[in-house]
Order: structure tokens, then C-alpha cells, then sequence
């Protein structure tokens, strides 16, 4: 196969630095489309430090022979991942000459879906040991046999899937997705509640200060904060926009689905647009807060999320995010049947610990990680309903069996222990 030099695509670290996010990816593809007809791959002048096996392309200086900035290394990340999603090639690091690594092609098909291995964790580089394999997916039946990787060192945990599929594939598992119903939007909001629960609520994250976002809870963590412009990443339909929007937010949304932000389109004093993050070229300190409810596990680059997120947010701005907790207790009870696991839609999963850790990674500051058990009544009893089908029954005490396990839950949590269904995420810039 015949190589692309990086300076193929953009080839000065100054020329990096005079375009924008979506001028770098549409000058990428187009060369990548060249490329590809050529079957070609990016060559060891790609480089990355012998003890980094992320997967992200940090280090251009080795490139260009010169020192260059973070702008500049993101813009590489950024500039190969377009490479990546329009197929020219695929990341998976070998050692080569001098401990160096390069990047080869090394796609497999799985049931239909092209994929890559993904043997190294995405936020601290160590090695994966496989925790479950050959898993389907049990809610939306979508092609594909799955494992499910856990970073082996003991201060980290993320866990992954593997093998991972390409971004173009996602496609695939998404054609009956429940959070881009495009009657979403219709759903009546709650706004800031103002009843006794939530006075009790406020109480409580003034008087226990530093677990006080715990508290604060309604719309999405943001109550305490005066509105401002806010980005919702994974918007659907739109129903959190509209609380934003009524609670006074100037609200932007973005989805990958057309037909939700169709949608998303129809509230009020609301915006809404059809991309990704990470291609859109936001402009920098742009919003007051950014809120991820349950999409960080979709997607696949998580350390270049948390840095845009961190690029576009104002000084003192907020990121919230919400998603599956792998330290709960009911991932402990059900394993391989947990709800929260739903492959092949989610690409990594998440504890409070290495949220936390992927936040400060991004410079963010004051950074409170913590859990919650609000809706696991619904996950607990999808769980108990998934492991039912696998073992071809149903078990008369599953009922009790789940509030048993709330009431645990809720229990733990309330002296501090973060093994609720949700792990939530709130950091400021």
C-alpha cells in the first residue's frame, strides 16, 4: 500500500494553525478520497511517544520537526479522524523502528459491520482484559458479536467495546433508536420545581456544600446557574431544550438524526442542527453551559469530546454529563445483562472515577463526579427482563429482587457511595 505523509494533507504545523476545525476536515477528505482509490494507509511519520497507545495523534512536531502547540495537535487529532470516518484508514498502533508506532489497516467484518480492534483504553493507554464476549445486542437486535473490554489499571476502569466499529457503521444500530422519536419533543416538560422537595433539595446542597450538585438537581444539574446560551450534544427530539428554553436558556441543540431535529426544530426560542461535536467548528468560549445526557457513551473519540467541550465553553462555563455508572450495583447484580451496557450502541462506559479523570485530562476545573439511582426502576427491571430471555424464563421474584436492590441504592448514596445507575458529571472551565 502506498503511504500518506501527513504533510500530504496539510503540510506546515502553520498551516494547521490558519484553518478552522471544518476547513481541516474538508481539506482531509478530499485528499482522503484520492487517497483511498489508492488503498493507502498513514505511514511511522504519524508518531506518538513509545508509552502513549490511546490512539490519539498527539506529537506533530515529529511530523514537522518542530515544536508545535496544543491547537495544533488537536487539529492533527481532528485532520486523521476525517481519514478514519471516510474510510482510507484505520487506527491500530504496531511497534515499529525504535519503539515508534505506526498506523495500518486492520478492518474485519463482523456480521455486516466493519470494525477495528481496540485492544488499549482510550484515556490512559493501558491494556484491556476482555470482561464479557460474545454478546448481541438485546434491545434493538442489531448485527454483530461484541466483547467488552476493562482497562487493567487499577486507577482507571473505563470500559470499551471490541472490537470497535468504524464511524461510518453506526448507521447500523440506530434505524429504531428510542431518544430520536420525533414525538419526543412533545413530551410535557418539567422545569425548575419550586415545591417543598426541591427547597428541601437546596437546603441540603447548602449545608452538605461539597456534594452540593448532587442535590441541585433539576434541569440537568443547571438550577443554580443564571440562564445563558446553552449547547445540548445529542439533542433528539428536543424535550430538554424546550425546559431549557422555557427556564429562560437561549438553547442550541445538535444530533446526528435528521428526523429528531426536525423535531428539535419546531420549539420555540430554540436552535437545532444535524452534526457532530467535533466537525461543527464552534466557535471558542461560545456557551455557557454544554449538557451530554446519555451520549458520551456513544461516541467514539471521548478525550476530544471533553476537549471541545472544554474549547467552546466559557470561562467559568459548565459541563454536565449523565450516563451509565459501571459501579453501580446493578451492573454488580446482572453483568453481562445490565441494561447500561446496551452494545454495540455504547462504545465506552463510564464510573464517576474516570469521568472525573477525563475531565481534568481537559483542563477542566472544580470537577464533581457522583451518582444517582433517579429512573432505575427502569433500568433494574430491563436488566432482570434481558438476563429472563437469555435463560429463556421469567422469575416470579424479580419484582422484589429489583426494589431490593433500590433500596440498597439508596441507601449507599446517601452516605456517600457512588453505586447508583447513573454516574453524573459536573466541571467547569
Amino acid at each position: 500500500m502506498k503511504a500518506i505523509q501527513l504533510r500530504d494533507l496539510v503540510p506546515t504545523a502553520e498551516a494547521f494553525l490558519a484553518l478552522d476545525i471544518s476547513e481541516v476536515s474538508k481539506h482531509v477528505l478530499s485528499v482522503a478520497a484520492s487517497k483511498a482509490k489508492e488503498g493507502a494507509f498513514v505511514a511511522t511519520d504519524v508518531l506518538q511517544a513509545p508509552n502513549n497507545q490511546r490512539g490519539q495523534w498527539h506529537g506533530p512536531e515529529n511530523v514537522y520537526g518542530e515544536e508545535t502547540d496544543e491547537r495544533v495537535c488537536e487539529l492533527v487529532d481532528v485532520a486523521l479522524q476525517r481519514l478514519v470516518d471516510a474510510g482510507a484508514i484505520v487506527p491500530a498502533f504496531t511497534q515499529g523502528a525504535g519503539g515508534r508506532f505506526r498506523i495500518v489497516d486492520s478492518t474485519s467484518d463482523n456480521s455486516g459491520v466493519i470494525c477495528r480492534a481496540q485492544s488499549c483504553c482510550a484515556l490512559c493507554g493501558a491494556d484491556g482484559s476482555v470482561l464479557y464476549s460474545d454478546l448481541r445486542d438485546a434491545v434493538l437486535h442489531a448485527p454483530g458479536t461484541w466483547s467488552l473490554r476493562r482497562c487493567t489499571s487499577p486507577a482507571c476502569g473505563l470500559i470499551w467495546l471490541d472490537p470497535m466499529p468504524l464511524p461510518s457503521e453506526a448507521g447500523k444500530f440506530y434505524s429504531d433508536y428510542y431518544t430520536h422519536d420525533a414525538t419526543a419533543s412533545a413530551v410535557p416538560p418539567k422545569v425548575v420545581r419550586r415545591g417543598l422537595k426541591s427547597r428541601v433539595k437546596t437546603l441540603l446542597g447548602t449545608v452538605i456544600f461539597w456534594r452540593r450538585h448532587a442535590f441541585l438537581t433539576d434541569l440537568l444539574h443547571l438550577q443554580d446557574m443564571p440562564p445563558g446560551r446553552l449547547l445540548e450534544v445529542g439533542c433528539g427530539g428536543g424535550q430538554f431544550l424546550r425546559q431549557a428554553s422555557l427556564a429562560g436558556w437561549k438553547a442550541v441543540g445538535i444530533d446526528f438524526d435528521q428526523k429528531a431535529i426536525s423535531a428539535a426544530r419546531q420549539i420555540p426560542n430554540a436552535e437545532a442542527f444535524v452534526g457532530d461535536l467535533l466537525s461543527m467548528g464552534l466557535e471558542a468560549n461560545s456557551f455557557d453551559a454544554v449538557v451530554m445526557n446519555n451520549v458520551i457513551e456513544h461516541l467514539p473519540m471521548p478525550e476530544s469530546v471533553f476537549r471541545e467541550c472544554q474549547r467552546v465553553l466559557r470561562p467559568g462555563g459548565r459541563l454536565v454529563m449523565v450516563t451509565p455508572n459501571t459501579a453501580s450495583l446493578g451492573h454488580k447484580e446482572f453483568g453481562k445483562d445490565w441494561r447500561g451496557l446496551e452494545v454495540p450502541r455504547h462504545l465506552h462506559l463510564f464510573s464517576p472515577a474516570n469521568l472525573s479523570r477525563f475531565a481534568r485530562t481537559a483542563k477542566f476545573k472544580r470537577v464533581s463526579a457522583f451518582t444517582s439511582a433517579a429512573g432505575a426502576v427502569g433500568i433494574l427491571g430491563q436488566s432482570q427482563a434481558i438476563r429472563d430471555a437469555r435463560l429463556g424464563g421469567a422469575d416470579s421474584t424479580a419484582s422484589r429482587h429489583v426494589r431490593r436492590i433500590i433500596r440498597r441504592e439508596l441507601a449507599s448514596i446517601s452516605v456517600g457511595r457512588n453505586v447508583g445507575e447513573w454516574a453524573v458529571l459536573v466541571a467547569h472551565k
